[in-house]
């Protein structure tokens, strides 16, 4: 009966820590991963991405497809006809074009567009982009990238930390809540 509770106890202890793992998970580049039979949790650290590994990844010579967009790099090698060398949003693979997604401007420069310059409306967008691949069934998450959004550790930078503030600061101004 003892050792029923105490598995209890364990499995709740493990769902309890995995709900808050995704709360903080975002903010410290770590999961928490718990093993259901041990009830043993660790973090584990999210990879991170070079900005020489993701410029490799634009599908030419065999490779796979990646983008990065607010930072997360997705592996979207399944719709490389979309991401592909001369399709319409080439733009995207194997690099960051965050602003890209929302301005419709896939030159080179307007990939590398500030986020501090964009409307406050086409936030929205870009988390709107953001939650399309972490939830795309085809597309899968690699990692973090290190630069503009991540640091070399996976920690979010303070680019990261002012597009949340607006982001989150233009949503209550529109009276929606945090989903």
């Amino acid at each position: 009966m003892a050792s029923r509770n105490i598995q209890r106890f364990v499995t709740l202890t493990c769902i309890i820590l995995a709900l808050i793992s995704t709360q903080v998970s975002f903010a410290f580049g770590a999961e928490v991963v718990c093993d259901e039979k041990s009830g043993e949790c660790a973090a584990e650290k999210k990879r991170v991405v070079t900005q020489e590994e993701l410029s490799s990844k634009t599908g030419e010579n065999g490779s796979p497809t990646w983008l990065s967009v607010l930072g997360e790099v997705y592996d979207v090698t399944p719709g490389s006809g979309h991401y592909g060398s001369g399709s319409s949003y080439s733009i995207f693979a194997g690099k960051d074009s965050t602003a890209s997604f929302v301005t419709g401007d896939f030159s080179e420069e307007g990939g590398k567009a500030s986020l501090d310059d964009l409307p406050t409306n086409q936030l929205g967008g870009i988390e709107s982009w953001r939650k399309f691949y972490a939830n795309h069934a085809k597309y899968t998450f690699v990692g973090v990238l290190e630069g503009k959004f991540y640091d070399k550790d996976g920690n979010p930078t303070n680019e990261l930390l002012k597009f949340q503030e607006r982001l989150s600061s233009a949503k209550k101004k529109r009276g929606e809540t945090k989903r």
